[in-house]
């Protein structure tokens, strides 16, 4: 037993409930006696009468530490590891076990009972826990069947926040994110399930970190994934076609980029290239930069022709199709494909005017050039 009179007086301020006052008592106590378990154990309890679990935790440890037998610190371990939503840590800390040192409550056989009790209520928590985590991610499967990305993904979130152990969270919120065009948060999420359970989920992991570095345009990497892919899974079919695309993709990422030119993603809707043909028209306009250098004028009529030519193919289904499917700008105006509008001489300007020239302009420009241009500029080329 423990014999320090600022122990005793801690004690019974414990039994009155008088917790802040105890925790003073005890660490005069523990001051005196840094060896002592028993002192840290009750500190720990008075702790944790307060909710400072964390704190008694600590105590806790530091107890069982000095003392390995000291049954009634693993049971103060798994009381605060439970407080702190750690029930798996909580059972196995209640697995502590020892013959019991004696305390100065002489209360070894309780500890024993209560410890008993905690891995029950750390074994029930954790199986609570997991129950709620599976509700979310079956919440999160329903929202991303009916194509409701954004409430699929924060179920998922919510998935992994009770239960951040399982793989299958950050994998699921990954799909979710990856239809929200959020390539760079679907990557790391596919790589946090890789990391969290490399064997059990490899396959489907490396099949989404390569979606999503396909969306994120890192074309080699994403290769590399679907190879490593079909290795793991050599008779799933999907991944060779999946294989075949990003190679396609690689390919086209060689060619001038028409989305960007004109400013946007390509996943675009109609709307957004007209929008986004209206901006760069109007940025690279050359009556905007008819008092330039003759290097930024001709830079401005280049880039002027370009943002014409994107929109003539973005803005034509067929055209569209066609590039989308990897086929060159000039297989396209060049007819290589076949049918389509065969517009192989497109003057930018008429293309500016009938998207409707400067705000109440009407296109602003006579006989075809650049009314603010000394001689105007004829822009009647082929590509």
């Amino acid at each position: 037993m423990t014999n320090n009179p600022d122990n005793d007086a801690g004690k019974a301020h414990f039994k009155a409930r008088r917790f802040a006052e105890a925790i003073e008592c005890f660490t005069r106590a523990h001051a005196s006696l840094p060896n002592d378990a028993l002192v840290l154990g009750n500190r720990s309890a008075a702790y944790s009468s307060l909710g400072q679990h964390s704190k008694a935790l600590a105590d806790a440890q530091a107890a069982v530490a000095l003392d390995y037998a000291y049954v009634k610190g693993y049971y103060r371990q798994a009381t605060a590891l439970l407080a702190l939503d750690r029930a798996a840590e909580a059972a196995q800390a209640a697995e502590g076990s020892g013959e019991g040192s004696d305390d100065d409550d002489d209360e070894a056989e309780e500890a024993e009972q209560q410890q008993q009790d905690v891995r029950m209520s750390a074994e029930e928590e954790a199986e609570q826990r997991k129950a709620r985590a599976e509700a979310r991610k079956a919440a999160g499967n329903g929202h991303f069947k009916e194509k409701r990305y954004r409430e699929a993904a924060s179920e998922y979130s919510r998935a992994m926040e009770i239960d951040p152990a399982n793989a299958t969270y950050p994998l699921n919120r990954s799909a979710a994110l990856l239809q929200l065009n959020d390539g760079k948060q679907a990557l790391a999420d596919a790589q946090a399930a890789l990391e969290l359970s490399p064997g059990l989920v490899k396959a489907h992991a490396v099949l989404r970190r390569a979606a999503c570095r396909l969306e994120l345009e890192q074309y080699n990497e994403a290769i590399a994934d679907y190879e490593e892919a079909q290795q793991l899974e050599p008779n799933d079919r999907g991944i060779a076609q999946s294989l075949r695309q990003a190679k396609l993709e690689l390919k086209k990422s060689l060619r001038k980029d028409l989305y960007k030119v004109i400013g946007v993603g390509k996943h675009a809707t109609e709307s957004e290239i007209k929008k986004g043909y209206r901006k760069s028209a109007m940025q690279w306009h050359p009556d905007r930069h008819s008092a330039g250098t003759d290097e930024e004028r001709e830079e401005a009529e280049k880039r002027f022709k370009e943002v014409g030519q994107a929109f003539d193919i973005l803005s034509d289904p067929q055209k569209k199709q066609k590039y989308d499917a990897g086929m060159d700008v000039e297989e396209i105006n060049g007819g290589g494909g076949g049918g389509g509008g065969g517009h192989q001489h497109v003057d930018p300007m008429d293309i500016f005017a009938q998207m409707g020239g400067f705000p109440g302009g009407g296109g602003g420009f006579g006989g075809g050039g650049m009314g603010g241009m000394p001689g105007g500029f004829n822009f009647r080329h082929g590509y």
